[in-house]
């Protein structure tokens, strides 16, 4: 698949590819006509990060797909643990957002404090 721009609108993408612990609730529960856009990328960096914080995959509870896509679709998100930074809570819990059109930009999150590096920790 070859995208017509850079960026896609919500609606522009229609295929159902990934593993369903990473995707986001518009591509379980939007049919081939409305489809999803770069948004859905933003909850996927969301159980991304939730995975490197705490060393599990999202819905590490769940045996199968079909849960997780039932309680995607239903509502729910992964669970963010309480006893993580307050930068990467606040990080996360803004990319899990069920509507794709009220998550943030990738340069909205590269601004977020939890995706900066701070000059004195960084490594020389």
């Amino acid at each position: 698949m070859k995208l017509k721009n850079q960026t896609t609108m919500v609606g522009e993408l229609n295929a159902f590819v990934g593993t369903p612990a990473y995707m986001a609730p518009e591509i379980f529960t939007k049919n081939t006509v409305e489809g999803h856009g770069r948004a859905s990328d933003i909850w996927s960096i969301g159980c991304v990060a939730l995975e490197m914080l705490t060393g599990r995959r999202p819905w590490h509870d769940m045996d199968n797909s079909y849960q997780i896509m039932f309680r995607v679709g239903m509502g729910e998100t992964p669970e963010i643990p309480e006893n993580i930074c307050e930068e990467g809570y606040s990080f996360i819990s803004h990319c899990l957002v069920h509507d794709p059109r009220l998550r943030p930009s990738t340069g909205q999150l590269l601004a977020h404090p939890f995706s900066k590096v701070d000059d004195d920790d960084a490594v020389v």
